[in-house]
This record gives structure tokens, C-alpha cells and sequence, in this order.
């Protein structure tokens, strides 16, 4: 704090940008910076990056005079779903609330061949499903091991790979020790990054994400889109504001394993689809989802609060 405060003095900014989760460490720390900033006379923008619904709830509870005199004294406020958004708006309607994406930064699809993606997904016989994510239960992982294990068990040729870490991964690797005879259709790989991760985004042909956490928009998925995977994911948070169902992959009900695997089976049997899907999510993430358009949005922001 002491520091932030030597800045604003020293620099003098216009605008001070400040990107919390709604989370109590990240909500203590940037309330301070928020007021410190108001303080110095300098423009507040705050992109909400982040959303814990327990935290927000025991703030809707008794503690919303808090956001007022903190965050919710910002000129301009970025979300990431319009459910966040109206419930900033509850709590403080002074300010403009906008929506906007995570965003996938261009360097990671550099070198990606469409073409060669979708040759991938009709020639190979095995589909190769992704989930990427903490390993929560709330992600929906064990619903879809279940899938792939009922569709394994009938003699599809399906492999899921599980990128993540948490504490959960113990239970989900005891859940498929139930079923030695699959076993080998699951592979958990742990945290990956960088190269390691855009590989796995190569060679995969549908990303799953059933999850019914308080998402924002998973950068997973964001993602995902980019590389040309079909989705297959629950209209939680942010989700629902950008996923086309239908035209990305599929939507479906939380914690419905059957839902899953039926989405999964016609991804499997009906390559020209899987294809055809995989080519429209990476040319809308070409278009929309880049970093460099995001930061065009954030720049117009800037500008529009610099004139005021």
C-alpha cells in the first residue's frame, strides 16, 4: 500500500486499472488501492477477473457498504458475465458495467494449421477428448470420466486426458480404479503451460468443460475455441453470455454424466460435424477472442474515461 501510494504520487496517472477477483485477500487489498486511488483524484477502472458467489454473498449480506466506499466508487467496471454485472449493478448503480471476454493471447496459435487440425479429427479413429482445469469437483471432471467410461466400456474408441492439479485428483483417480478394464483410456498429465500446453491443445479434438463452479470464462476454454475444438460445457457464469449452442459444441445439464456421453457419441460418429464445428469456433476466436482486440476495447475505455 505504502508503495502504490509513492506511485500515484510520483506518477500522477489519469487512470489507475485495477483487476481483482471478488475473493476476501484480493477484495481487502484492492478496496485500499480503490480508495487510495479516489483519494489522489485519479480515474478508477476495475475489471472483475475473478468470482468467488460465497464471497459475494457474504458481501450481499450485510457487507455491501464496503464495495461502496472501495470498488464500487469506480468510474467504469468490467465483468466477465452479466451475472456479475447485475450484481454489481445491485450494489452500486452509479457507474457503466460492461461485459468482456478472456481473451487468448496471439503468439499462442501462431503456426496453428486449421486445415491440418481438421485432417486430424476425420483420419484419426480414436476421439481424443481434453478437460483442462483445477481438478474440482465443481468442474464437472467426475461426470466426465463417467462418460468416457460408460463409452469405453461399449467398445468406443474414445481417450480423455486430464490437465490440471488439486486435491481432488486422488478421488478421481480412485473413482476410475473401479474400472481397471478402461483404465487405460484416461490419462491425467497434471498442471501444464506454455508449450507443453499448446500441444495438448493440437491434438486434441473436443474439449469438455461440464462445470457448475462460479466461472467468469475459463481461459481454458477461450482456448479451446481458438484451436478448433468443439466444447462441450454448462452455462455457468460467463459461458453463457458468448456460447453459441449448437454452432461451438454443446450445452448440457450439470452433473448429467448421460448427457455427456450422448454429446460425446455424436462428436465420435460424426466427424464432418466435429469438423465443422471445430472450424467455426476458431474462426469466431480469430475474430473476437484475440488479445490484440481486447486490447483495442480497453483502450477505447481509456480514452472514454481520460475525455470525461
Amino acid at each position: 500500500q505504502l508503495s502504490f501510494i509513492r506511485r500515484l504520487q510520483t506518477l500522477r496517472p489519469t487512470i489507475v486499472h485495477l483487476n481483482p477477483s471478488l475473493n476476501f485477500p484480493s477484495f481487502a487489498r484492492d478496496t485500499l488501492f480503490a480508495i487510495t486511488a479516489k483519494l489522489h483524484g485519479a480515474k478508477l477502472l476495475v475489471f472483475f477477473r475473478g468470482w468467488d458467489e460465497a464471497f459475494a454473498q457474504t458481501l450481499d449480506k450485510g457487507w455491501r457498504w464496503l464495495y461502496r466506499i472501495g470498488l464500487g466508487r469506480a468510474d467504469h467496471i468490467i465483468a466477465l458475465s452479466s451475472d456479475i454485472a447485475m450484481q454489481l449493478q445491485r450494489w452500486s448503480s452509479k457507474q457503466q458495467i460492461d461485459i468482456d471476454r478472456t481473451v487468448v493471447p496471439n503468439d499462442l496459435i501462431v503456426g496453428f494449421d486449421l486445415d491440418q487440425k481438421l485432417t486430424d479429427v476425420a483420419n484419426d479413429q480414436t476421439l481424443r477428448v481434453l478437460l483442462m482445469a483445477r481438478l474440482e469437483p465443481e468442474k464437472g471432471v467426475r461426470e466426465t470420466i463417467e462418460a468416457v467410461v460408460r463409452l469405453a466400456s461399449a467398445g468406443q474408441k474414445i481417450h480423455l486426458t486430464i490437465a490440471g492439479a488439486g486435491s481432488f485428483q486422488q478421488e478421481l483417480e480412485d473413482q476410475l480404479s473401479r474400472h481397471p478394464e478402461v483404465a487405460e483410456h484416461v490419462s491425467f498429465v497434471g498442471y501444464v503451460r506454455n508449450e507443453e500446453k499448446k500441444a495438448l491443445l493440437l491434438r486434441s479434438h473436443v474439449y469438455c468443460l461440464p462445470t457448475y463452479h462460479g466461472e467468469g470464462l475459463p481461459n481454458a476454454l477461450v482456448e479451446a475455441l481458438a484451436f478448433g475444438l468443439p466444447v462441450i460445457t454448462c452455462a455457468a457464469g460467463g459461458i453463457k453470455d458468448l456460447f453459441a449452442d449448437g454452432s461451438m459444441g454443446y450445452l448440457v445439464e450439470p452433473k448429467k454424466p448421460e448427457a455427456i456421453e450422448q454429446r460425446l457419441l455424436e462428436l465420435l460418429t460424426d466427424r464432418e460435424l466435429a469438423r465443422k464445428i471445430g472450424s467455426f469456433n476458431h474462426n469466431f476466436a480469430k475474430e473476437q477472442l484475440l488479445a490484440s482486440s481486447a486490447a483495442n476495447r480497453l483502450a477505447a475505455a481509456y480514452a472514454s474515461l481520460a475525455a470525461e
